[in-house]
């Protein structure tokens, strides 16, 4: 099997500083999350976005959510894609208006294993892996 490689760009400096380096317990984290799925894959960078405004709405929702059900139990998923969305994503969010394709119908694919994540983001993007 040929190694995986996952390359983020180097956004810092066009997201206003919304993209920022991730502590280094974070990075392990992240990456032992990843190579979970994906063991042969090379991380080379591990970045963390900030995006006040998203984290607003996240935490209303989920406080929202609380009063409603009473509790709230979150889950780390894998959204993959290609590097061409990755800026308008972190600036912007992802828009399920934008998906051309997916399996299931309109909407934006989310995973809680990051190879199916990345099968789907791949076969989408015309990457053969």
């Amino acid at each position: 099997m040929a190694v995986h490689e996952v390359q983020l760009l180097d956004l810092y400096d066009r997201t206003d500083g919304i993209l920022q380096e991730s502590t280094p317990l974070d990075e392990v984290f992240v990456s032992l999350l990843v190579k979970k799925d994906l063991p042969n894959l090379n991380i080379t960078r591990v970045c963390e976005v900030k995006n006040s405004f998203l984290k607003y709405m996240y935490d209303l929702t989920k406080e929202e959510y609380k009063s409603r059900y009473g509790r709230v139990t979150e889950t780390r998923l894998f959204h993959a894609t290609s590097e061409f969305n990755v800026n308008p994503i972190i600036q912007n969010n992802l828009d399920w208006r934008r998906v051309s394709r997916s399996k299931f119908g309109m909407g934006v694919s989310f995973s809680n294993d990051a190879d199916y994540a990345n099968f789907f983001s791949n076969s989408s993007n015309g990457n053969v892996e």
